[in-house]
């Protein structure tokens, strides 16, 4: 199960990296020429000009956007199940076993949460370098 799992990301990853350098297109990729564009006072292309305001949107920030929207969900899991770990640490007080389990899921929490902020740091670090 653990191979799947890695193999699932790695393949999250070579995806991700092949769409963000392939298919980075603008807006005005996906407008007329300016050639073809009548200066008549009623044009058919005024809804047209009307999206030469828009902002230029790529797969790069895309999929960063969605990265980064994913860590910070998983964040705040990892917080709320913090928290339920962290009460059944107070509940089970008196049991031994549930309460090595308690302490050992806190740890696995507290290190999946570094975990999650260095990821985090890491997108938020390279979306800002112009590598082209």
């Amino acid at each position: 199960m653990n191979k799947l799992i890695a193999h699932i990301q790695i393949f999250i990853i070579i995806f991700l990296g092949i769409a963000g350098t392939t298919f980075a297109v603008t807006t005005d990729e996906l407008l007329p020429p300016a050639s073809d564009i009548q200066h008549s006072p009623k044009t058919q292309y005024e809804e047209v000009e009307a999206l030469k305001d828009l902002p230029d949107v790529t797969i790069e920030q895309t999929a960063t956007s969605v990265v980064k929207t994913i860590l910070e969900l998983s964040m705040a899991l990892s917080i709320i199940a913090l928290v339920v770990a962290g009460v059944y640490y107070l509940m089970f007080e008196a049991n031994d076993d549930k309460l090595q389990a308690a302490k050992s899921t806190i740890l696995y929490l507290i290190i999946g949460m570094a975990i999650i902020s260095a990821a985090y740091a890491i997108v938020t670090g390279l979306i800002q370098f112009d590598f082209f």
